[in-house]
């Protein structure tokens, strides 16, 4: 039997060797209790001793027992000063390193790795295949699963062909299951990706599935949008086969990788039902990852909007600062020397000698060149109020949204979100977007807005009184932000869907498990 590689090779070395141990936690660490002090008082050569002691602290920590050369020195030299060791650590006889493992394992008790934990993690292995993200995570767990049941942490060896068995086991009765489903027309859709490619002449199909763009060109996006929807289209009309085969995206995600590396002629070389299975894992993965690549796009593309408007604002802020500096100094200006003298100069000419007739010539004249003032400082001001209105950031944000609608709109309108576990104002929202393009009705969803926001969309354009880009721009942001934050999640999707639903059986499987540790 070929074994599966879960682990890389240095992986490997460090699941195989102990990790390093601070200064606090050694003295604790390989201090011995009186039963394993009395243990290592019955042991005559120091350098046996020395060993005892390093597999017992190992042990301790990590319930495991590591070969001599993963000793670390500064544990070696530690406990040789502690203990008053004079020896140079060398291989015990194979015996002596059993029973000390055999006093060890008893003093903690914990049990070395035999057919009853093979069984336990076999039963274990089956039921978390198809629940854990990869294999890397299902090895782990066992691990886990084994120190619960108050075993010694097996070898790698041990738990790689457990899995490999599980996953062979898994993938036959899948395969039991695909024969008998052989003339399902739903099937028939795979041939696509067998299929000679129309645009690049001696390449099959599948090929071009493989690539992923994470451009943010107007154009790329509407070809990676149209590229999803054929996957999710094939997707969706394999549905009722994935769910008799209890096909699982993280499963689906392992042997997808496979057909990505893999050359065409690997994959025809197989027969009808393996290249079936290979092709709905291929398409179930690429939903998923395609989902994810076009939520990465959209994200980035508001946050890119945003941010210009916000660097757009501030500038303008610093300009109108200026100008209102510039302002108060010219309001400041028009009282001292021009308003404030014709007050007084119509409070002299009261007090004045001179004729009833000729003081209201004067003060009249003086009204008049006050009324010119006014209607200057007044036109200043609507002019400086326009300034103001024009730059403020709803305004920025309103002039953005044509450019960020012609970015995601068909983006939205082809993901498919989670009904059950995402904020339910927005998803109103997005089903409104998607139906009418959120063009005005008397209809339109407008609870996930603030009340600022709500206020701000009324214009005094009578030819457009509400602000529909302005409107369509606070969609997109609150979309993008509930994507982040996980009150908007997504159907089909690797990072950004809820971990799991609850009453499922991934929700079971997952709790009984956490139980048992």
């Amino acid at each position: 039997m070929t074994y599966l590689k879960i682990l890389n090779h240095s992986q490997k070395k460090e699941f195989e060797s102990p990790p390093q141990i601070s200064d606090e936690a050694r003295s604790e660490l390989f201090a011995l209790p009186r039963s394993m002090g009395l243990q290592l008082d019955s042991i005559d050569k120091d350098v046996n001793k020395l060993h005892f002691i390093v597999m017992y602290g190992y042990f301790k920590l990590f319930r495991a027992f590591h070969g001599m050369s993963s000793y670390h020195q500064n544990d070696i030299d530690y406990i040789s000063k502690r203990y008053d060791l004079h020896a140079d650590i060398q291989i015990p006889n194979q015996k002596t390193l059993i029973r000390y493992k055999n006093i060890i394992r008893e003093h903690f008790g914990f049990l070395s790795p035999d057919e009853n934990l093979r069984r336990i993690l076999e039963v274990e292995a089956r039921q978390l295949i198809s629940q854990l993200s990869n294999t890397k995570a299902l090895f782990y767990a066992l691990v886990e699963s084994a120190v619960a049941s108050r075993y010694e942490v097996p070898s790698y060896t041990f738990l790689v062909r457990i899995i490999t068995e599980a996953m062979n086991t898994h993938k036959r009765h899948i395969f039991d299951q695909l024969k008998s489903l052989s003339n399902h027309q739903s099937l028939g859709t795979l041939n696509l990706f067998l299929e000679d490619d129309e645009v690049h002449a001696g390449r099959y199909s599948l090929s071009r599935f493989k690539k992923l763009s994470h451009s943010l060109n107007p154009a790329k996006i509407k070809e990676a949008v149209r590229t999803f929807s054929t996957v999710r289209n094939i997707h969706a009309g394999l549905s009722e086969i994935m769910n008799k085969i209890d096909l699982d995206p993280n499963m689906a995600r392992h042997y997808a990788l496979w057909v990505e590396k893999s050359d065409m002629h690997q994959i025809l070389r197989k027969a009808k039902h393996k290249q079936q299975f290979d092709l709905i894992c291929f398409v179930t993965h690429q939903t998923y990852m395609r989902t994810d690549q076009l939520c990465d796009i959209l994200v980035q593309s508001v946050q890119s909007a945003k941010t210009s408007a916000l660097r757009e604002h501030q500038n303008n802020y610093f300009l109108q600062r200026q100008s209102r500096s510039k302002a108060s100094g010219e309001m400041a200006d028009l009282l001292k020397n021009r308003l404030l003298p014709k007050v007084y100069s119509i409070k002299k000419t009261l007090a004045s000698d001179i004729g009833t007739e000729q003081k209201l010539l004067l003060i009249q004249e003086e009204i008049d060149a006050m009324i010119a003032d006014e209607q200057e400082k007044k036109a200043f001001l609507e002019e400086h109020d326009d300034l103001s209105d024009h730059t403020g950031y709803h305004a920025i944000l309103e002039e953005r949204s044509r450019r960020l609608q012609n970015r995601i709109s068909e983006i939205i309108k082809a993901l498919e979100f989670d009904e059950k576990e995402s904020d339910k104002s927005l998803l109103k929202a997005i089903a409104f977007f998607k139906t009418t393009g959120g063009n005005i009705t008397s209809k339109i969803p407008m609870e996930f807005l603030s009340e600022e926001e709500k206020e701000s969309l009324n214009s005094n354009n009578t030819e457009e009184p509400f602000r529909i880009s302005l409107y369509k721009m606070f969609l997109f942001i609150a979309i993008s932000d509930a994507i982040k934050s996980g009150t908007l999640n997504l159907k089909y999707s690797y990072r950004y869907r809820v971990l799991w639903h609850k009453g499922t059986k991934r929700d079971t499987v997952l709790r009984n498990s956490l139980k048992s540790l």
